[in-house]
């Protein structure tokens, strides 16, 4: 297995001895949890309530029950009834089955919108004694779950300063990291005390990129190339070691290779692009926000003219869906064929729209999905021109 992209999250592997040896080349941080804030509204999806009719029927007999997260192989269930006027729930803490035992969830108002309860679980065979969730309810009528858990830490790089470090769940199905599931790393890069989780611009036009970090591929501090070696949630120990890569799909590392066609059959590859910045828009035909933004995209393609390379991969492999869509919703970018496996490395989440800004020499410089990347593209790429010493006359 490649050494590079080994994430192991071991809850039973041992406390190091106070006195055991770092290995040279390798980075210790020591981490500490912490609740995220009440109001903070990342990674929350919908619960939805079985039956279907309890969507319509608010009487004294609705009820039904949804999975709220997966903990330890167990599913926990949350459970909501409709009574005196208003709905009303409760959540199977120790996942044994039974909610008669449980009391019902207390909830606080946040905001105008939101109504949030915090519930504690304590599952057999978690890795932490506690498992923290919130339930949150909306007036519309929606019902969320979020994992509510965070560990942060320091790291320190020889070369650059110290850099907070947090590490948080991908999704409230999977509240703890374990081995084989995905977590979110973040690394306060710029040492404000916060951890920007959106790409975005400065009020002068500057990029600001994430700070969201992709742990199961190197990533750069610095100078420095590191990648994940191990988490330990127990022990509260995350281990990072040097890297030999210069390539990964990370901010300041060399794009990795593509290669693809064009519709018509004519072969295309990622080292065609070298020369100029260039972006690669990961999109579905399926997706509202790909064409959503799809007027915004031909604007920014048409003020940078030539000096950008626009592509664009869609998540469909039949080629006679792109033709006909493309048809009725033409794009500036050019259309590349699915492949599976480019897919598969850089947008393993098939998040669309995903945009991916690569410079000249072929170095990512962000990554960033969603309608939102719009403003920190267009910064990207204006930063990027402006390096080059050629702006687009627009700016003037």
């Amino acid at each position: 297995m490649d050494g590079r992209l080994l994430l192991l999250v071991a809850a039973a592997l041992t406390v190091p001895g106070a006195h055991a040896r770092v290995p040279l080349g390798a980075y210790v941080v020591r981490l500490q949890e912490r609740l995220s804030p009440v109001d903070a509204v990342t990674h929350m999806s919908n619960l939805f309530f079985e039956p279907e009719s309890l969507r319509a029927g608010e009487h004294a007999d609705s009820a039904g029950r949804a999975v709220l997260t997966r903990v330890a192989g167990h599913d926990v269930a949350i459970e909501r009834r409709w009574s005196d006027g208003a709905w009303h729930y409760r959540v199977d803490r120790d996942a044994d089955g039974d909610l008669a035992n449980e009391t019902w969830l207390s909830f606080t108002r946040v905001g105008s919108l939101l109504a949030v309860a915090t519930v504690e679980l304590a599952v057999p065979g978690a890795q932490v004694p506690r498992v923290v969730m919130r339930v949150l309810t909306s007036a519309d009528g929606y019902v969320y779950g979020r994992a509510a858990q965070e560990w942060v830490g320091t790291l320190r790089v020889s070369g650059t300063k110290p850099a907070r470090v947090l590490i948080r769940p991908a999704g409230r199905m999977t509240p703890l990291p374990a081995a084989g599931v995905p977590y979110d790393l973040l690394i306060d890069r710029d040492g404000d005390g916060t951890f920007r989780d959106v790409a975005d611009s400065t009020p002068t036009g500057q990029p600001r990129p994430t700070e969201l970090v992709r742990p199961d591929q190197p990533f750069r501090v610095g100078e420095a190339v590191l990648s994940i070696h191990s988490l330990q949630l127990k022990t509260g120990r995350l281990e990072l070691r040097d890297d030999p890569a210069r390539t990964g799909v990370s901010a300041g590392l060399l794009a990795p290779a593509i290669a693809s066609h064009l519709l018509d059959g004519t072969p295309v590859s990622f080292a065609q692009l070298r020369g100029k910045p260039a972006v690669i828009e990961f999109w579905s035909v399926h997706c509202p926000y790909s064409e959503q933004v799809r007027p915004q995209l031909a604007s920014l393609a048409a003020q940078f003219g030539d000096r950008v390379q626009w592509v664009a991969m869609a998540r469909e492999a039949d080629e006679d869906t792109l033709r006909q869509h493309l048809r009725a919703h033409p794009m500036a970018a050019t259309p590349w064929r699915h492949v599976a496996d480019t897919w598969a490395l850089y947008n393993p989440s098939t998040i669309t729209p995903l945009f991916v800004v690569v410079d000249a020499d072929g170095r990512i410089r962000g990554i960033e999905p969603g309608a939102r990347a719009l403003a920190y593209l267009a910064a990207e790429l204006r930063a990027l021109i402006d390096e080059s010493g050629t702006l687009p006359s627009s700016r003037h």
